[in-house]
């Protein structure tokens, strides 16, 4: 291979506080993406790392050819009907992108709604959100992205003739909702700078955007806003929301013009609502609660929070998710002990029962229930050895049918799964869910991947992932560390990983690492990490804290350079995430940030092998975070070992579009952990 680029240095003093710190590598930054020098940098940086993928290229294409002979040669989605007809998509294996269709009945012939393979052709990059037909069958509306910055156009296409409207509706997030009468469309337009979402608009269809009349504009720049529908289609919602408070308006979709608040934001109130005959329902943790709890009440006095009717208290062992009404049920995701579940509340009888699930973790959650007055509730279910399933489950009688099943091709048979509560160093028990091949090797001489996220209350559950599969057949052993930051364990479990309290997540994922090891779970030889976005600054965590521990570390779209990017509220997403990380305009927050931010802490030490990965368009973590970190460390290491860098010139936080380009490198991120393995 070639000696890995070298990056110059220029010196850039940032002085915040009366602290001073030196950056070395600012300049790598260009907000136009078109510096010469810049993108020359880049594009050494990715010619390094493909010559390195070119000399493992037997395991990166065996991995490949794993990943695409597990696709069916049709892949179809659970069919949902909606408004007469049944909706749903289609992947083909020779295909990139899904294609959209409705039939008037299960069975009947299919109608093509759109197809995206036509869409994104000659297209480097290409994405849809957001496909949702009018109210009358009449049209159907979908976003577009055109270079992964996930700022979005919307189109409008008139389904019998096949033809696009004029519409177009520009610098949208993406979401979007109908009016009853098919004439209008809701939308949410970004700040051009920020990317926030921030503005709510009405657009009448066939007339031009710039006529659109906004109903809301969020001028708090910690919240940003989104879109709901109620329960029974007659209502929309508008959510203004940061990471510990919200508040939402309603609207008639007969009348979006008229918007009414519910009830004003509150430092650390969170609620959620719901609509359904004539009844006005909320998911709240009014009053301090550390979980949330379910009230309803009729739509005159939604506002007045002392007359709202308790149908589910708060409970420290449970914590709500979402819920779904019916005329005498109402279903809710919930989890206890760390595990999903569902609850089914009887409102008529006034009883409530779980709905049981036996393997020691899994995923489960509420899907395709889009009719409110159906006499069923439909779930999916998937562990980390089975394959998704969709069932449907009578409410009254709880007679249960498979209704869908995922078609995917890879073997799963004597693959085991198992849950472990491991300590961290302040005696707290962090769940740990693991997946192997029970084939005899001793679980102390296999290879063990640990995966983490850790931040945004996020929930990471056990569901299934083809992705690993070829891993596992390498006999590695993979554990999803279920560390504080996300909400696995409830309300508690997200407050105690945030703002101050941030290195419990680091402390965690270094705990469980150990404590797997320490029960026998991994060659202690052949240890490896990944995590991507927040995940990713997880990743920079641990290198600096326990550089030793691990053999190779996968941190993807890396949130590295903390306190810079915190500190510059025209970066897009900043201001939104004071909540989260600090304001580090304060000087308590801003030492705190300090003290863990994976760019300002690196140093002369061993780091283990890293890949770092990135696109030139991401809007949530900045391409120049992760170049900025890849520079400093190689500057920094004192071991000899491979620090890669895969930038995408094109693409966004998912990387690149389309199927291939997708298998392609997942690929090369398993790639990098095979090849590592007793070398």
């Amino acid at each position: 291979m070639k000696s890995p680029p070298i990056a110059k240095k220029v010196k850039k003093v940032l002085k915040k506080h009366n602290d001073s710190r030196v950056d070395n590598y600012y300049w790598l930054r260009d907000d136009t993406r078109k510096n010469k020098a810049v993108l020359d940098y880049l594009k050494t940086e990715r010619a390094y790392h493909d010559d390195w993928i070119r000399t493992q290229s037997n395991i990166s294409n065996n991995y490949f050819k794993k990943l695409n002979g597990y696709i069916p040669a049709k892949d179809e989605s659970l069919k949902i009907k909606r408004n007469g007809f049944f909706y749903f998509s289609e992947s083909l294996k020779n295909n990139e992108y899904r294609k959209y269709y409705r039939s008037k009945k299960k069975t009947s012939k299919k109608e093509l709604i759109l197809d995206i393979n036509k869409l994104a052709k000659n297209k480097k990059f290409y994405q849809v959100s957001g496909v949702s037909p009018s109210k009358d069958n009449q049209f159907l509306a979908f976003a577009e992205d055109n270079n992964g910055r996930r700022e979005y156009t919307i189109k409008v296409k008139h389904i019998k003739s096949g033809k696009n409207l004029s519409d177009k509706i520009s610098g949208t997030d993406g979401q979007f909702i109908w009016s009853k009468d098919s004439k209008n469309i809701i939308y949410i337009k970004r700040d051009e700078t920020t990317l926030t979402s921030n503005q709510v608009f009405l657009h009448t269809i066939g007339t031009s955007q710039k006529n659109d009349i906004l109903l809301f504009e969020e001028t708090d720049p910690q919240f940003h806003c989104s879109l709901g529908i109620s329960r029974d289609k007659e209502y929309g919602f508008i959510y203004s929301s940061q990471t510990n408070a919200n508040e939402v308006r309603f609207f008639s979709l007969n009348n979006p013009t008229e918007l009414k608040l519910i009830l004003k934001r509150k430092k650390k109130h969170k609620y959620y609502v719901d609509i359904f005959n004539n009844n006005f329902y909320v998911m709240t943790n009014m009053g301090g609660q550390d979980n949330f709890s379910l009230k309803y009440s009729d739509l005159p006095v939604c506002h007045q929070f002392k007359k709202w009717k308790t149908i589910l208290k708060e409970s420290k062992k449970r914590y709500l998710l979402d819920f779904e009404i019916f005329k005498n049920h109402i279903l809710l995701d919930v989890r206890e002990n760390g595990l999903p579940q569902i609850l089914k509340i009887d409102t008529k009888n006034r009883t409530h029962e779980y709905i049981k699930f036996d393997e020691p973790c899994y995923d489960v959650s509420l899907a395709g229930n889009y009719d409110p007055k159906a006499d069923y509730f439909c779930f999916a279910y998937s562990s980390l050895n089975k394959p998704e399933t969709v069932y449907k489950e009578f409410l009254v009688s709880g007679r249960r049918s498979v209704i869908w099943k995922s078609k995917i091709k890879c073997k799963t048979k004597g693959l085991k799964v198992e849950r472990l509560l491991l300590k961290s160093r302040d005696n707290t028990k962090v769940p740990a869910s693991l997946v192997y091949k029970d084939d005899g090797t001793p679980l102390h001489k296999k290879p063990v991947l640990f995966y983490g996220y850790g931040s945004y209350g996020h929930i990471i559950d056990a569901n299934f992932r083809s992705s690993i599969m070829p891993l596992l057949e390498e006999n590695f052993i993979f554990v999803l560390a279920h560390i504080r930051g996300g909400s696995e364990m409830g309300k508690h479990w997200y407050e105690n990983g945030r703002m101050h309290k941030k290195k419990n997540t680091f402390y965690d994922f270094i705990d469980v690492t150990q404590g797997c090891l320490k029960k026998g779970y991994g060659d202690k030889d052949n240890v490896f990490a990944m995590g991507g976005s927040a995940g990713g600054l997880l990743m920079g965590a641990i290198a600096n804290e326990a550089p030793e521990l691990y053999k190779g570390i996968l941190a993807a779209v890396p949130f590295m350079d903390v306190v810079t990017t915190m500190l510059d509220e025209s970066i897009p997403l900043t201001t939104f995430e004071y909540d989260e990380w600090g304001n580090p305009n304060n000087k308590k927050d801003y030492d705190y940030m300090k003290s863990y931010s994976p760019y300002d802490n690196l140093s002369n030490l061993p780091y283990p092998n890293i890949l770092v990965t990135s696109s030139l368009f991401d809007s949530q973590v900045q391409y120049y975070e992760p170049a900025k970190y890849v520079a400093k460390l190689r500057d920094l290491s004192t071991s000899n070992n491979k620090i890669l860098f895969r930038i995408n010139l094109i693409g966004g936080h998912g990387g690149l579009s389309g199927k291939t380009a997708v298998l392609k490198e997942t690929s090369e991120d398993f790639t990098f952990f095979i090849s590592l393995v007793d070398s």
